[in-house]
């Protein structure tokens, strides 16, 4: 039997309420005790808390750690900022149900091959996937959604056209089976291909692959600007059309869209919720977004995947009026007005161009005496797959009017980050940001509201019933922290600086980091639904 018992600690047990101290019994991995008036017996080894605060292990309900995983299970970046657990398959693309024919695609889509990493893409169901994940000392328990994106390409390739009757259904029992497999869900990315050709009505139907189990479905929608509304109301109408739980991702409310867009997203949200429709927010806490660069170009040129992208942008007959096009387009001026400019897109680790990792487009632009979409178009082509930017397009106070909602809940939207890479911050720092600056500075919440956000919220939400609280008979996946010095501790131009403040980090009970370093512990598991 292995038992341990934490004393001397500020119990935020996760679900809202203050704070109190007391300790925490822990025997095989599960907590036996919570409570004011625990204290060691019989041998039984003691953790002096030294009065930090002791919350149940983050949940990140919104990660890309799919195509990095296998090859850095230990997710470093993830548990030095007391992440536990993760829950991947985002944004319409995960790495499963996929059908041999469609690797390539999928690979080069994800930029996997591109970036130096190698899978052995040796599964094709999602059961099968997540076996595989099974196979490997995780540092984090582990969840997926199916990638509504993946299935679509699984059927119909990157073909722009409405699917057939026979494609719709072969779609929908993709879903089906995945849940049976252990998915927790659906996830769409409707700005990116494929999801970006699928129609409200497929969406629909296919997510009624979700009914028998009430899956959640979770949507990138297609607009998170000034059509920002009309989308919100398509995500809500798939969960009414199916009865099935709904989420907003990575909700987006900028004043320059709209005078009270929060607000008035929120009385959209609010309005379903009261007619009985279960939906839901999650959000980063940053006023850039991270995203492919090929997601600024027309729908059209992603028929043909990754590959007809790079035939395309080689041939210069083409590339003009494609360059003339995206110089013009909405999507392109939108995102010059709310971001500075070129100035406002920068480029981030990419194989294909090294020299351009950090700088801006205008500097890069420059660089290559060209304008800056033909810069764009360039490093699109060079780097063939693996070309993620990052896009300063809000202002602190778009980001504070979504954070203060109590339905908002912490999603990172990143993944697996090496020492050194030049990726997001929110990949290190986005769960101690919320406590630091905007629970404990900012006081946009309180710390323990702050807490519940990254812990009972969702891992009610996933229905995770031994997750997300310091209670006994749940897992003792813990993080003890200073929440008077608590902070992010990196910043753009040095995005994988560990945070500031996170003590020790427990999985099932066994420590996985301790100031600031992970130890040779390995507790994670694969979660199904």
């Amino acid at each position: 039997m292995s038992e341990f018992v934490i004393t001397n600690a500020r119990i935020c047990d996760g679900s809202g309420s203050a704070w109190y101290r007391g300790g925490v019994r822990v025997r095989d991995g599960v907590i036996a005790e919570v409570g004011r008036n625990v204290a060691p017996c019989g041998g039984v080894a003691e953790v002096d808390a030294g009065d930090g605060m002791l919350a149940p292990g983050f949940i990140d309900i919104h990660s890309h750690a799919d195509f990095v995983l296998p090859l850095h299970p230990e997710g470093e970046n993830l548990l030095l900022q007391g992440v536990t657990t993760i829950v991947m398959g985002q944004c319409g693309i995960s790495p499963a149900p996929i059908v041999p024919e469609r690797v390539l695609q999928l690979d080069e889509y994800a930029g996997v091959t591109r970036s130096g990493r190698k899978l052995k893409w040796d599964w094709q169901s999602f059961g099968q996937w997540l076996s595989r994940l099974e196979e490997l000392p995780l540092g984090v328990n582990v969840g997926s959604f199916i990638g509504q994106g993946t299935v679509r390409l699984c059927v119909m390739g990157f073909a722009s056209c409405e699917p057939s009757q026979d494609e719709l259904c072969r779609m929908r029992e993709l879903v089906e089976q995945g849940m049976e497999e252990g998915a927790f869900g659906l996830t769409s990315g409707l700005a990116y291909p494929p999801g970006i050709y699928s129609s409200d009505a497929e969406l629909e139907f296919v997510a009624g692959g979700l009914m028998k189990r009430r899956g959640l479905y979770l949507s990138h929608m297609r607009n998170q600007a000034d059509r920002s509304p009309e989308c919100v109301e398509a995500t809500i109408n798939v969960g009414r059309v199916n009865r099935i739980p709904v989420q907003v991702v990575h909700l987006k409310a900028r004043e320059g869209d709209r005078p009270g867009m929060a607000a008035h997203l929120f009385g959209i949200i609010e309005r379903a919720r009261a007619e009985g429709v279960d939906v839901t927010v999650d959000q980063y806490p940053y006023t850039a977004a991270s995203s492919t660069m090929r997601s600024l170009m027309p729908k059209w040129v992603h028929e043909g995947g990754v590959a007809g992208i790079v035939e395309l942008l080689s041939d210069p007959v083409r590339r003009r009026p494609l360059h003339d096009e995206m110089a013009a387009s909405e999507r392109w001026l939108k995102c010059m007005e709310h971001g500075n400019g070129p100035r406002g897109i920068v480029l981030g680790e990419l194989p294909g161009t090294p020299q351009y990792t950090g700088m801006n487009l205008e500097a890069v632009a420059k660089d290559m005496g060209t304008d800056a979409v033909d810069a764009l178009l360039e490093v699109i082509l060079k780097n063939q797959g693996c070309d993620h930017g990052v896009y300063f397009t809000m202002t602190e106070q778009d980001v504070r009017n979504v954070m203060v909602n109590p339905l908002v809940m912490v999603g990172s939207d990143g993944g697996i980050a090496l020492r050194g890479e030049f990726v997001h911050p929110r990949y290190c720092g986005t769960f101690p940001r919320v406590l630091g600056r905007y629970a404990r500075d900012l006081k946009l919440f309180s710390m323990e509201e702050g807490v519940r956000r990254m812990t009972s919220l969702p891992a009610s939400r996933l229905g995770l019933t031994r997750k997300g609280l310091l209670r006994p008979g749940m897992d003792a996946d813990m993080v003890l922290f200073d929440p008077g010095s608590i902070a992010d501790g990196n910043d753009y131009e040095h995005p994988t600086e560990p945070p500031i403040g996170i003590e020790s980090v427990w999985v099932a009970g066994r420590l996985a980091a301790h100031r600031g370093r992970l130890t040779d512990e390995r507790a994670g598991r694969v979660l199904r639904f």
